[in-house]
């Protein structure tokens, strides 16, 4: 049965239609550029890259970087070697002890009348610490020198006498020699006296004190002990090897356990002339001034002397050195591969070692990664110690 629509409903209803039928037109005709350049560009880019690859690696030549497994070959960073000046400090433990050490002791018997002084004080030279029997020894003197004085006189009066032939020349002589004789026993009073009044023989410090008041003290007997702390030795052991590298006022440098933070120039003052034969050493003292007063005897002292200067030498980290069995050997970085060296090392400064022998200025040594190659292996230089860029792909 056929139906007959108006025309004008068909008419109305083609608006709707088309951009359907459009819309999938469209939707057909992508897919098929699409499905058209995938195939295109499969077809072009797999000749691009064939073409590429065949231009990078010609028949006999491999790109450096890659190992003949088709991997990339070891990254590591490498140092430019250049001469260089550079001196090595030796450092040495040892212990602070006073530029001058005084103990004092009596040179008599006797009471101890008077002691001026106390631990820790600081005393001048000739200052007067300890008196011994100072009072009967004043007494001494003084008798000593009225006999003197009576004496003198005598004698001045005979020789008046003896112009004038009054007396004989014997009496003269033994005038003479009552004076000489007085006199003799003055000086020998006033020696005592001075011998009871104990004076400080320099400037310093007390260290301790052994006497009181009232005590009896013999001949030889311990007073006191001072010591002179406005300059301090650091004393150290220097092995005989390194003795060639100190001598009397050499430079040195002073650091102290105690005071971390400063660091007190020193110079050598003596050397010793005997080596300990127990550890094959001498003994060196370095003096360093005290001018605040926080310096101490018996501090632990480090002691830093030049033991070296070197010019125009060849230095390497430590690290980069590899151990074998009877040799010593380096890697470093030529055409992009790891070429093996071995070399002499010499003395050794902080990280770094002297290279005496096996390497030339200019190299590239390699610092990092140098366990991970082998001789002749494959590398690939990145950006490391000297600041040296990645190597390029060629």
């Amino acid at each position: 049965m056929v139906v007959a629509l108006p025309f004008r409903s068909l008419t109305a209803a083609a608006p709707r239609v088309l951009p359907a039928a459009a819309l999938l037109l469209a939707l057909s005709l992508a897919a098929g550029c699409n499905g058209s350049g995938e195939g295109g560009a499969g077809e072009g880019g797999e000749s691009g890259n064939s073409a590429a690859a065949a231009a990078r690696n010609k028949p006999g030549e491999r790109n450096p970087a890659i190992g003949s497994n088709g991997r990339p070959g070891t990254k590591v960073e490498v140092l430019t070697l250049a001469p260089q000046d550079f001196t090595i400090h030796t450092t040495y433990i040892g212990h602070l002890l006073p530029i001058e050490r005084v103990t004092l002791r009596s040179e008599m018997e006797g009471r101890v009348e008077r002691t001026d002084f106390d631990t820790g004080d600081a005393v001048a030279k000739g200052r007067v610490l300890v008196n011994i029997s100072t009072r009967q020894l004043t007494l001494r003197r003084d008798l000593a020198r009225s006999n003197h004085k009576l004496a003198e006189a005598s004698y001045r009066r005979n020789v008046q006498l003896i112009e004038k032939e009054l007396i004989p020349a014997a009496q003269l002589d033994v005038s003479r020699n009552e004076r000489d004789v007085a006199k003799l026993n003055l000086e020998l009073a006033e020696l005592e006296l001075r011998k009871s009044q104990v004076r400080s023989p320099i400037a310093g410090t007390v260290k301790s004190k052994s006497v009181r008041v009232g005590e009896y003290v013999s001949k030889g007997q311990e007073l006191a002990e001072i010591l002179d702390l406005s300059r301090l030795l650091a004393v150290i052991h220097v092995p005989e090897k390194e003795m060639r590298h100190v001598a009397p006022g050499k430079p040195a440098s002073v650091t102290l356990d105690a005071l971390p933070d400063n660091r007190f120039a020193g110079r050598v003052k003596t050397v010793g002339v005997e080596a300990d034969l127990r550890n094959r050493s001498f003994e060196v003292e370095v003096e360093l001034a005290n001018i605040r007063g926080e310096l101490r005897p018996g501090m632990l002292a480090r002691v830093e002397i030049e033991t070296g200067a070197y010019r125009q030498q060849l230095l390497i980290p430590r690290q980069a050195v590899l151990e074998r069995e009877d040799r010593r050997i380096v890697f470093v970085a030529e055409d992009g591969r790891a070429v093996e060296r071995t070399v002499e090392t010499g003395v050794s400064r902080d990280g770094d070692v002297q290279v005496l022998s096996g390497l030339e200025p200019g190299q590239r040594l390699i610092v990092t990664g140098q366990h991970q190659v082998t001789p002749n292996s494959r590398i690939q230089v990145v950006p490391g110690a000297d600041g040296s860029e990645a190597e390029p792909e060629p």
